[in-house]
């Protein structure tokens, strides 16, 4: 999407590939786009290496801002949201482990920390699973 140009809250608004699969990620709230980050297109991977500050792939300018607040979650409730995805994560890669990697289930199993790329090796069925429960939710 160029800058300048209008997204509606739920829209697609950018694909991220890992080898041949994407994920599809849906903009959080209308307005227009108004800068995206030329970091991520020099340097892809560190939107991995520093998601919370040099990573950030997209600004939007909301269209309403009052009526948009509302729906986002800041501070404490996006802490909170935040250690609950993590948490719902760990219970979907357990569940799903052994279809694909019975080492990872033991590791999960005991309190260990969830592997860097451990969706790559999931069939495409986990794949769309994790998108759908994960990356598109409204």
């Amino acid at each position: 999407m160029p800058v300048g140009e209008k997204i509606t809250k739920g829209e697609p608004l950018f694909k991220i590939r890992q080898g041949e699969r994407t994920l599809t990620f849906l903009s959080p709230v209308s307005g227009k786009i108004a800068k995206i980050n030329p970091i991520i297109f020099e340097s892809p991977q560190t939107i991995l290496k520093d998601p919370y500050l040099n990573g950030w792939i997209i600004m939007i300018e909301p269209e309403d801002i009052a009526s948009e607040v509302k729906n986002l979650l800041i501070g404490s409730e996006a802490s909170k949201w935040l250690k609950n995805e993590i948490r719902r994560f760990r219970e979907f890669i357990s569940k799903e482990a052994p279809k694909f990697s019975p080492a990872l289930e033991l590791t999960l199993a005991d309190g260990g920390l969830v592997i860097k790329g451990v969706l790559q090796n999931v069939d495409a069925k986990t794949w769309e699973k994790f998108e759908k429960e994960f990356i598109q939710q409204s």
